[in-house]
């Protein structure tokens, strides 16, 4: 049985106070972690992106490995166009909100507003790309993310070795 490539880079937008990059390197820990106990080959994009160029490199280097699943974290919100590179992949695609890090004040990632952009794009802008999106919440190590997680692997494992 063929493993499934699943890919996981973060959207960083500087003028955001939280600690967006330790939540993307927090998410890695555990999706590294779960790819060993579920059977699929994890491959972390460590540096992020911030730029709409950041993300043209990020979409061809991960079509070159020929990755199937691409999740997106919105470790802090960023600009809609990151997204619009991977409506050019071959992989599906994934866009995932995380938890605020702080019950009040301003919000230091606004994650869960840059998710709801990036789902609307996809379902107005794709340009052709005609996979469903799939949308995931909470942190890595939660069970709300867990459960969605665990059964968007399970299917496209499915649909991998299917074909």
């Amino acid at each position: 049985m063929e493993k499934l490539k699943v890919a996981l880079t973060g959207t960083f937008r500087p003028i955001f106070h939280g600690d967006m990059k330790s939540v993307l390197r927090h998410s890695i820990d555990v999706l590294q972690k779960k790819s060993i106990e579920m059977g699929f080959e994890f491959i972390p994009v460590e540096r992020g992106m911030e730029t709409l160029s950041d993300a043209e490199t990020v979409s061809r280097e991960l079509e070159a490995r020929g990755v199937d699943l691409v999740i997106i974290q919105n470790s802090s919100f960023a600009d809609g166009d990151m997204i619009l590179p991977f409506f050019k992949s071959t992989a599906r695609l994934a866009v995932w909100a995380v938890e605020e890090t702080t019950d009040s004040g301003p919000l230091p990632l606004n994650s869960f507003c840059a998710t709801n952009l990036y789902v609307s794009i996809a379902g107005r802008y794709s340009n052709g790309y005609d996979k469903p999106v799939k949308w995931l919440y909470g942190n890595a190590d939660t069970e709300i993310f867990q459960r969605r997680f665990k059964t968007t692997v399970r299917a496209l494992t499915a649909v991998k070795n299917l074909r």
